[in-house]
């Protein structure tokens, strides 16, 4: 009679297999997680780009229109759309403050001549 003999199927992983593929997405993670990193802190600053350009635009425009960006000639308030203080940008990523401060008198140079050379 033949002696029966077991046959071990080769079902599943072995344990050297699994942790040669964790450590394979442990590398991956660990390369990966940084760029993710910067990638989303590059993204978030173009919400402060963003909000702090229409803040510039909306105090130029108050210029343009009233030569002052708080106080007209008189000391009364001019209705700017932009107000001075701390406000979130839209995300809520950033928090931009806007502080004006007017001169007593614009800051003006003489005109002098040039020298002439002969």
């Amino acid at each position: 009679m033949r002696a029966r003999r077991k046959v071990f199927l080769n079902d599943g992983f072995s344990l050297i297999e699994l942790m040669i593929a964790a450590a394979i997405v442990a590398i991956l993670a660990s390369i990966a997680i940084p760029s993710y990193m910067s990638y989303t802190h590059k993204a978030n600053r173009t919400d402060a780009t963003r909000t702090m350009t229409a803040d510039a635009q909306g105090l130029e425009r108050c210029y343009s229109q009233y030569f002052t960006y708080n106080l007209d000639g008189n000391g009364n308030p001019v209705p700017c759309p932009i107000a001075a203080g701390a406000s979130a940008s839209p995300q809520g990523y950033y928090t931009i403050t806007i502080n004006i401060v007017n001169p007593a008198r614009p800051l003006r140079r003489p005109a002098t001549r040039s020298p002439r050379f002969p």
